[in-house]
């Protein structure tokens, strides 16, 4: 458009010059007089240089992002102004003038300008701009499910005489941690669209993954064969209780799954997906280095989370899960400003709140080998929730149609269902494992788990972000 712009006005031009008898040299001076300056910078450069003995820049010698000669209003950054200052030892100054609407020139390079011109085109101090970008995300957990580090197997008996699990735990006899699971360190991508609507308006959408994947085994040692939360670390096979929770010595088949097991595994999954669609309206501050936008939309957000607990014995296998799935709903606003440092090199920083409905639920899983398997929900139901997202971004132009963007992120979700420790509550055996109601007393603090999955969790991620941008 700026092109077809500039074509149509100097036919205009050279149609009154022919009609009137002016040539058409005399026709382009018309873009000399009082408003218009031809050339732009590059003709204000030459009289500065000029002034101060140097060369003459062309009247063509700077180009905007297209490759167009500037054409900028002569009021803008008059030649007898900032010639004056040059005259007077002062570097000359062009675009962005102080104090004005684009702030001040720059030293250095022609005419003041550290990149040869191309900082005096007055568009480039506009707002940051981009049709498309794709990040890749990095996120920590700061709150994660398995910081109670609840002790999942041992390495033999956990005790050797015949009675319930005391104090002090026997640290050496630990063969497996919920804190030997990685819950914390995920991967995963943003990739975010804009489309103009209006003047100084545009509809975005977005959408991002984050995955989280790990975990850990512990092994059999020697002859010494691994046990289980389930049974107590072996106490209640040792002759105390059987699966059901009452005095007595258990059966063959009790824990037969998950006693003298020759592996144990724990694993943990959670996946974060986000999908916005917002309307944003651009602000340009007195100094249009600094710029930005305000933001109001739509925010689906699901965060789903998995603890699996694996036996591999003679008899046969089991695993033990537990699962909590949140999908949140909901309104957000919020806002960014960016601040040009340099010509193609923008900073910035954006916020955005939240309330949303919490749609949440929690099962868990119990498949085995040998014996029965069943799925049952922990509990499910609404409730509000509260989103709060910091971002602080750089942008680096490569091309007029490129850019390098790498930032720093902060999410913080409030109100979910988090599995907890609900895997090493689960009830595969029968009461014996409901450790939080019937035998919580016998195990130390910091070993058994110290709570199942809940509706009132939190969850707090933040790390960094880099990708692309592009303009077409």
């Amino acid at each position: 458009m700026r092109t077809l712009r500039a074509t149509a006005t100097a036919a205009c031009f050279g149609l009154l010059g022919w009609c009137g008898g002016v040539a058409p040299a005399a026709a382009q001076g018309l873009l000399a007089q009082p408003g218009f300056v031809a050339g732009g910078p590059g003709a204000l450069a030459g009289s500065a240089h000029a002034a101060m003995g140097g060369p003459i820049a062309g009247a063509d010698a700077f180009v905007d992002a297209y490759g167009d000669p500037l054409v900028m209003p002569a009021q803008y950054a008059s030649p007898s102004q900032y010639v004056t200052q040059a005259q007077y030892g002062s570097p000359a100054q062009y675009g962005c003038p102080p104090g004005g609407y684009g702030g001040g020139g720059m030293p250095g390079g022609a005419g003041g300008d550290p990149f040869g011109g191309a900082y005096m085109n007055t568009e480039q101090c506009g707002p940051h701009y981009f049709d498309f970008s794709a990040e890749y995300l990095h996120y920590s957990r700061d709150k994660s499910p398995l910081t109670n580090s609840t002790v999942y197997s041992t390495n033999g008996f956990v005790n050797d005489d015949n009675t319930v699990v005391t104090s002090p735990f026997d640290e050496a006899r630990v063969a497996l941690r919920g804190g030997d699971v990685n819950s914390e360190d995920g991967d995963g991508y943003r990739l975010t669209g804009r489309f103009d609507v209006g003047a100084l308006s545009v509809v975005e959408f977005t959408y991002s993954g984050m995955y989280w994947d790990d975990s850990a085994v512990a092994l059999q040692q020697g002859s010494t064969q691994l046990f289980s939360v389930y049974s107590l670390y072996g106490s209640a096979t040792n002759g105390d209780f059987d699966q059901d929770g009452t005095a007595g010595p258990p059966s063959g088949a009790d824990f037969a799954e998950t006693a003298n097991a020759d592996r144990h595994m724990l694993e943990y999954e959670s996946e974060l997906h986000t999908a916005e669609a917002s309307y944003r309206r651009y602000w340009v501050g007195f100094n249009p280095r600094v710029s930005g936008t305000l933001l109001i939309g739509f925010r689906y957000t699901n965060l789903n989370e998995s603890l699996t607990f694996s036996s591999f014995a003679t008899p046969g296998s089991i695993s033990i899960g537990s699962e909590a799935d949140n999908d949140l709903a909901g309104v957000q606003v919020g806002g960014d400003m960016w601040i040009t440092l340099l010509q193609g090199l923008r900073v910035g920083g954006e916020s955005k709140v939240g309330l949303y409905n919490n749609s949440y639920k929690a099962k868990s899983v119990v498949a085995s080998a040998t014996g029965p398997s069943f799925n049952s929900e922990l509990f499910s139901g609404d409730q509000t929730a509260f989103m709060a997202e910091a971002k602080l971004m750089a942008v680096a132009d490569l091309t007029p149609s490129w850019s390098l963007k790498a930032g720093y992120e902060f999410l913080f979700i409030s109100d979910l269902a988090t599995v907890g420790d609900s895997t090493a509550l689960a009830q595969p055996y029968g009461d014996i494992n409901n450790i939080s109601q019937f035998q919580q007393t016998a195990l130390p603090a910091g070993v058994g788990p110290a709570a199942g999955a809940n509706s009132n969790g939190e969850a707090f991620f933040h790390g960094f972000t880099a990708g692309v941008e592009y303009v077409w």
